[in-house]
């Protein structure tokens, strides 16, 4: 079964190639031949692994022209987040010793129950592996068949499943560009199959336990937040923020140089800007990424040109040059607030540590 390389848009109401689009190249029919015939665009061998549940493959040529696949339900079910729940029932309908030890480990330790995960009772690489499967798809061509037999919570083995190690497997190449467009030419992730990556590259994932993609988005419903109002910029996202910069919460107004409740005053604006290119929809768009402790470097911008390498203040302010916004970032935050770097350098070292500084009074709106 082929993917074909044209999808149906319903916001233009016509066929596009979709990777052309994100690769701004142009379609020929040998192109698109060639989409037709490379490894990944057998669908039932490799898309199936996220649009149904327990992809089983019985058989396939190495080609992957012709392949004997099954599975248990079409597009996402329980057992895609939460394992094999037949497991489950089967390990603990005839003994009863595993009943009262699971129960006591779940209880009093806070401990997964075998075959059946919560993630919120996982530790971290592990918790975000169960979102990793299919949203972290920067990963080799290899790597997808150790995705695709992942299960949730235990493994026959006993262990629990983690992905982690596969979360950074390809490195953050500025202006990557195989195996497509995914990295701006700053380093930053770029495409819209890197939103989980922006999070994982993240010093708030690195150094920090806390965040979940369910604190934010309800996995039951992906079209409702989590929280009302956590998925955009609002009163409640700066909380979830500084529950742990709790040091801003006195006078966040100081630290943003925005007036509170303006745009550019809430954590949001300036640290999950607009920067994932998405054209899912036949039409690009941005979403914001979810490196979440990215700084405003309009610097970035000056050296590598704006359309390569966006950022936060030029979002908002399109009016003005990103060397109109490295002055007023320099201003208010010190000369060190945003990179002088005249090369194009790893994405893990572009971004300096902020620290506030004298600048515009207190609360006044930026100009």
């Amino acid at each position: 079964m082929r993917r074909l390389p044209l999808q149906w848009s319903t916001e233009r109401q016509e066929f596009f190639p979709y990777w052309n689009l994100q690769e701004n190249s142009t379609p020929t029919l040998e192109d698109l031949w060639v989409q037709m015939t490379t490894l990944n665009s057998a669908w039932n061998l490799f898309c199936a692994r996220c649009h149904t549940t327990n992809l089983d493959i019985l058989a396939r040529d190495e080609n992957h022209t012709t392949a004997v696949t099954q599975w248990t339900d079409e597009g996402i079910a329980c057992e895609s987040c939460h394992g094999p729940g037949s497991q489950h029932v089967n390990y603990f309908s005839t003994n009863y010793v595993n009943r009262v030890v699971a129960f006591a480990n779940s209880q009093l330790r806070g401990q997964p129950v075998a075959y059946i995960v919560h993630p919120h009772k996982l530790e971290k690489g592990e918790s975000l592996s169960v979102c990793a499967r299919c949203h972290g798809p920067d990963i080799s061509r290899a790597t997808t068949e150790i995705y695709r037999e992942y299960e949730p919570g235990y493994s026959q083995e006993g262990r629990i499943n983690d992905l982690s190690p596969y979360f950074q497997q390809f490195p953050l190449e500025p202006g990557r560009t195989a195996p497509t467009v995914e990295v701006w030419a700053d380093g930053a992730p770029r495409g819209i199959a890197m939103i989980f990556r922006s999070f994982i590259e993240s010093d708030c994932y690195q150094q920090s336990d806390e965040p979940r993609c369910f604190d934010c988005h309800d996995p039951h419903n992906n079209s409702q937040p989590r929280v009302p109002g956590i998925l955009e910029p609002s009163a409640v996202s700066n909380q979830y923020c500084l529950d742990c910069h709790g040091e801003l919460a006195e006078d966040t107004a100081e630290h943003t140089h925005h007036v509170t409740g303006t745009a550019g005053s809430y954590c949001y604006d300036c640290h999950l800007p607009n920067q994932i290119d998405s054209i899912v929809s036949g039409a690009r768009r941005f979403t914001r990424t979810h490196w979440m402790s990215s700084l405003p470097d309009p610097q970035n911008s000056v050296q590598f040109g704006l359309e390569n390498a966006p950022n936060a203040c030029n979002e908002c302010h399109t009016d003005q040059t990103p060397e109109w916004a490295v002055d007023v970032m320099r201003e208010w935050y010190g000369p060190s607030a945003v990179g002088q770097t005249s090369q194009p350098i790893a994405a893990h070292t572009l971004w300096p540590t902020l620290t506030l500084g004298t600048g515009l009074s207190t609360g006044e709106m930026c100009q």
